[in-house]
Formats: structure tokens, sequence, C-alpha cells
């Protein structure tokens, strides 16, 4: 869960709220690479985004805990996985939003999807993390 508080919750918790429900529900297919989102909801002053739960830090964790793949089917894994990543990036600036609504850190943070060891399993049998 991601909950917002301060001065600018309200904003940036509705923002956000309407930038995942167009990227998941308004659309046929749904965006490779974007965490999963499952609504929000107001207590309080507080304003709550459920989100999918994603355990593997942020991308710049991943780039510096696990080491690069190494064989090819981890290789073709790692960059596929990538790939997505970058696609749900391009749909995030094709939304139309406010001045100063998304700013580069909290994409990052906020709307991509945090991946496991899983990402790096192979047809060899092998886990890479």
């Amino acid at each position: 869960m991601k909950t917002y508080h301060g001065s600018h919750a309200e904003h940036y918790y509705r923002t956000e709220v309407r930038n995942f429900a167009e990227l998941t529900f308004s659309r046929t297919d749904p965006t490779p690479g974007l965490i999963g989102f499952y609504g929000g909801f107001e207590h309080g002053e507080k304003f709550n985004i459920v989100l999918e739960y994603a355990n593997g830090g942020t991308l710049e964790d991943v780039f510096q805990t696990w080491e690069p793949p190494s064989c090819g089917a981890e290789i073709i894994t790692f960059w596929t996985a990538f790939a997505d990543i970058l696609k749900a990036l391009g749909s995030i600036h094709e939304l139309k939003r406010d001045e100063g609504d998304v700013k580069g850190y909290s994409v990052l943070q906020g709307y991509y999807r945090q991946y496991t060891g899983s990402l790096f399993e192979s047809d060899t049998d092998s886990l890479y993390h």
C-alpha cells in the first residue's frame, strides 16, 4: 500500500488514482511492466493506494544488488522484462496530466513493478538473482 499525507497528499493521490485507473481499466490490453493497481481509499487525512505486492526494491536496488545475467536465457529474460518497464514508462508519459503531477523519482518508486528473483528464471532450471 502506498500512503500520501501532508499538504499536497490529496492532489497526488487523486492524480495517481486517475492515472492508474486509465492505464489499468480503460485499455483493452494491460500495460506490461506496470505494477498492479487494486484501488484507493481515504482515511482521515491519509490517502491510500492499494498496489500489487513488490518486494524487489527500486530499479536502482536491483542493479546494485544483483549480478548481471550471464547465460543466454537469463540475458533474454532480463532484457524482455526491462523492455516492459520502458513500455510502462511510455504509457505513463502519454497520459494527459497537470504540470508537476509526475516527477521522475516518484515514477520509478510508485509506478513500476519491482521485480523479484523470479524475473530471472530460465529454462535451465537455474534461478538467477
